[in-house]
């Protein structure tokens, strides 16, 4: 069985709930450290180092990246969990101290702990638009990273949870019942493809 593109379920390409997170996380981030001071970047999956020295080259940055949708146990016919997420801040500074507690009063002289304080006061507990749900900071943490970043440069990374997400239930049982009665497409012996109508009152397909 063959679908055009075009007659896809639309909540199932664009990623609804996930997108929808994603998009809203990168928005507050915005808020919290300004575009024209910070470097706003995604992380790829399974970034590599180059990939890191590539996206660092501008600092300080704020890096997002998605990395889980964690079920929960009990969520019965509806797909439900936990979606969790990466925030990255790079911040340089040439004296060890600086890096860590930054220049007073400067946005641009962000230390690390300043970063990290900012970015849980912005994320945590702050509820998202619509019916996303709230997000949780779940860690924060400096990765190991002495062989891949200069000793100037210090990255802090936050685990951000949004819980209990899941698709618009009706919104997607109405897509899923549109795509189920559009008209499917198989081939032939010859390889011709044929065409067969939805099935109407009465009939099965």
């Amino acid at each position: 069985m063959e679908l055009p593109e075009n007659q896809y379920p639309r909540l199932l390409l664009h990623g609804g709930p996930i997108v929808e997170a994603f998009m809203a996380l990168r928005q507050r981030l915005h808020e919290a450290f300004p575009s024209d001071i910070f470097r706003h970047i995604v992380v790829p999956p399974n970034a590599k180092r180059a990939t890191w020295e590539r996206l660092l080259t501008t600092k300080p940055a704020i890096g997002l990246a998605w990395n889980a949708w964690k079920p929960h146990g009990d969520c019965g016919a509806t797909f439900r969990g936990d979606l969790v997420f990466a925030v990255f801040i790079a911040v340089q500074h040439t004296d060890p101290g600086r890096l860590y507690v930054g220049v007073p009063g400067s946005l641009r002289g962000m230390g690390a702990m300043g970063a990290a304080g900012a970015a849980a006061a912005f994320l945590h507990a702050r509820a998202l638009p619509g019916e996303l749900g709230t997000p949780m900071v779940r860690l924060i943490a400096l990765p190991p990273t002495a062989d891949w970043l200069a000793d100037d440069v210090g990255l802090v990374s936050l685990e951000v949870t949004v819980p209990n997400v899941s698709f618009d239930g009706p919104a997607l049982a109405q897509q899923l019942d549109d795509f189920k009665g559009l008209a499917v497409t198989w081939q032939d012996a010859e390889g011709d493809t044929l065409v067969a109508p939805p099935p109407q009152t009465g009939e099965t397909a």
